[in-house]
């Protein structure tokens, strides 16, 4: 008699997950999870991460990023050097390598959203348009949520982005 209630929970915690993960795709190209952070009041700047799946033979290329929600979006890699000094370095675009992928999450590669029109707020869903060179224009929902613990760690906020160096 147990057993039907813990069927019942199983269930509910599969259907929860599969709620929550989104995917889109384009030719071969697929974008798994693209999801961004809430905002703190007046914040000019968010950031956005997702998996870019790449299931074609030859590379492709992101060639750039766009949201209504930001006065613009850049591509932007993390570095850090030997002594701990940490890094931003737009990137014109990124590889998507054949049958590989490329993996946008904190303290590595991350959209920009700079100059944010509105305050980015938990469970808000954010239109952003990704320019392929060969998928071409893929429009996906980024969620904004709460990043588990185990990411929140490592990651970057708003603020700190405002103190890194751009080069």
């Amino acid at each position: 008699m147990k057993i039907l209630p813990c069927a019942a929970l199983a269930l509910l915690i599969v259907a929860s997950a599969l709620a929550s993960a989104h995917e889109y795709a384009q030719g071969s190209i697929k974008v798994l999870h693209p999801w961004s952070r809430p905002t703190p009041p007046k914040a000019r700047m968010g950031v956005v991460y997702m998996h870019i799946e790449n299931s074609s033979k030859s590379a492709d290329s992101l060639l750039s990023v766009s949201c209504e929600c930001a006065e613009s979006a850049q591509m932007h890699r993390t570095e850090t050097d030997t002594t701990g000094n940490s890094s931003m370095r737009q990137q014109t675009q990124v590889e998507v390598p054949a049958n590989g992928s490329a993996k946008f999450e904190p303290g590595g590669l991350h959209v920009m959203l700079m100059g944010l029109k509105t305050r980015l707020n938990e469970g808000d869903k954010l239109p952003v348009t990704l320019r392929f060179a060969k998928a071409g224009k893929l429009i996906v929902d980024v969620h904004v949520e709460t990043p588990p613990a185990s990411t929140e760690v490592q990651a970057e906020t708003a603020d700190e982005h405002e103190a890194h160096k751009h080069h």
